[in-house]
């Protein structure tokens, strides 16, 4: 650290990236190169673009509302409810049902690789389309088309002025009755509220999020909902995507 200091450096151990995170100071103080350098070392790219999703793939509704298994039955072993009791409800199988990625950088498409494996078919929306090699057969539709015609909607873009609350009520409204919101990229992406009204009326039949408009606070409504899977920002909290940023620093630093 007191290397970078005198460089003028400063790690950063982070997945996803904006520019509110570098300091102010560094971006009028420092120079372009310097910056460069910053922004190489921040950014990381694709050290641990995997993993953010693996943390609600496994046990969010992108797994468990389409197997035979729901999240009430899943809590359920904690109450002594065996399936959940007389509420039990059948899943639905992935295969051939469409995910919907809204940002299909690194994060993005390691969510197509896997949704994959479970036979989904998959459809992505960013500001312009990737050259066919990087989209691996996922097709690229308009950003209103991926909210009308998505089983599952998978949140994997970076937060900045033009994306708060991206999904709200108006977007809420065109989407498929029954689809499934999984958010691991930034809570003010979503309207909470909205979503919370959505969830209420079936509009949207569950969620999966790992963060959150007010962390550490949680809506009240989305705590008591029991078709939501909730994780408490821990998406990266695994030693391998901690400790591959700092590895990448130090060879930048090199």
């Amino acid at each position: 650290m007191a290397a970078c200091s005198r460089r003028g450096l400063i790690p950063r151990s982070s997945i996803l990236y904006s520019g509110s995170h570098v300091p102010r100071n560094f971006r009028s103080k420092h120079t372009n190169s310097r910056q460069r350098c910053y922004s190489r070392c921040s950014i990381v790219p694709h050290a641990g673009s995997s993993t953010p999703y693996n943390a609600l793939f496994p046990s969010c509704k992108a797994r468990y509302a389409y197997f035979p298994l729901r999240v009430r039955g899943f809590r359920a072993e904690s109450t002594g409810k065996w399936r959940g009791g007389p509420n039990f409800q059948l899943g639905h199988d992935p295969k051939n049902k469409v995910l919907g990625i809204l940002g299909m950088g690194g994060i993005g498409q390691a969510v197509a690789m896997r949704a994959k494996a479970f036979g989904m078919k998959i459809q992505y929306h960013n500001r312009r389309s990737l050259p066919p090699r990087e989209e691996s057969g996922a097709k690229y539709v308009s950003f209103e088309e991926l909210l009308k015609t998505s089983d599952v909607l998978s949140l994997n873009l970076s937060l900045n002025p033009s994306t708060k609350h991206i999904i709200s009520k108006p977007q809420f409204d065109i989407m498929r009755d029954g689809i499934i919101i999984i958010n691991t990229a930034r809570g003010s992406l979503i309207d909470e509220a909205a979503l919370v009204e959505a969830l209420n009326v079936g509009k949207v039949w569950s969620a999966g999020l790992d963060v959150y408009e007010d962390e550490p606070n949680i809506h009240p409504r989305l705590m008591e909902n029991e078709n939501v899977v909730l994780l408490p920002h821990i998406g990266t909290a695994t030693f391998e995507t901690q400790v591959r940023p700092v590895v990448l620093i130090c060879e930048c630093i090199r």
